[in-house]
């Protein structure tokens, strides 16, 4: 597994979808006590097995917690030799969460461009689930835009969590099995990037391929429409 992500992170960069230290990626079995993580601060496109982060999953005061953790249960496992993402908050927001315990947790957090300045940064806002409405034969499930919030924050993996679950109301309530499918595949995140699980790698790297691709057309259009005023004037 260890391999995975290094190779789907290195397919992050190809893609052009982060910078050379941007990005991350985790995952976890279902039912297991622990889950990996990509490691900060280094180059992704460089990453092997070994640079990847073990984090244990504890119901008791581990003997080795991350500093400043904002989540008591998890810790370095010791065979980590690396400092885990600084986005560790947001990863743990969805490896802790109950419903999801039943399955495998692949996640992607990346910086697709098209898809970012399709949503807007500055000067307009747009959510990206509005692209199926363009592209109505797109079957991917969207939540909505995450409004901007400071990255690394546990705010930020709270906000993430609750835009990924399909019934907004389902988030305060933790004594309620919450089915897998209730959960979006897919949300945005106001100038910063998009978080996409699913329970393979292969399926969130093909829907980032997806809507960075059809936001591109999308962009492409209202170029022309600019281009084509422009030349009428």
């Amino acid at each position: 597994m260890k391999y995975l992500l290094c190779h789907y992170m290195k397919e992050c960069y190809r893609n052009s979808w982060i910078a050379p230290v941007d990005g991350n990626i985790s995952f976890k079995h279902k039912n297991s006590d622990f889950f990996y993580i990509t490691p900060a601060s280094l180059r992704k496109q460089e990453i092997n097995n070994d640079d990847i982060v073990k984090i244990n999953i504890s119901y008791q005061k581990p003997a080795k917690q991350l500093p400043d953790s904002v989540y008591p249960f998890i810790s370095l496992d010791q065979e980590s030799n690396r400092q885990p993402s600084g986005e560790l908050p947001l990863h743990t927001r969805f490896m802790l969460s109950p419903h999801l315990q039943d399955r495998d947790i692949c996640i992607v957090h990346c910086h697709p461009p098209h898809i970012l300045a399709y949503i807007g940064l500055m000067n307009y806002n747009r959510e990206l689930k509005s692209i199926l409405t363009l592209f109505p034969e797109l079957s991917i499930r969207i939540g909505n835009n995450v409004p901007y919030i400071t990255a690394k924050t546990e705010d930020l993996g709270e906000r993430t969590y609750a835009n990924m679950l399909v019934d907004q109301s389902d988030f305060s309530k933790s004594d309620q099995e919450t089915p897998s499918h209730k959960f979006y595949q897919i949300v945005a995140l106001k100038q910063h990037g998009i978080v996409c699980m699913e329970d393979n790698f292969q399926k969130v790297m093909e829907i980032i391929e997806t809507l960075e691709y059809y936001c591109r057309i999308a962009l492409l259009e209202n170029s022309a429409m600019k281009f084509n005023t422009i030349t009428h004037l």
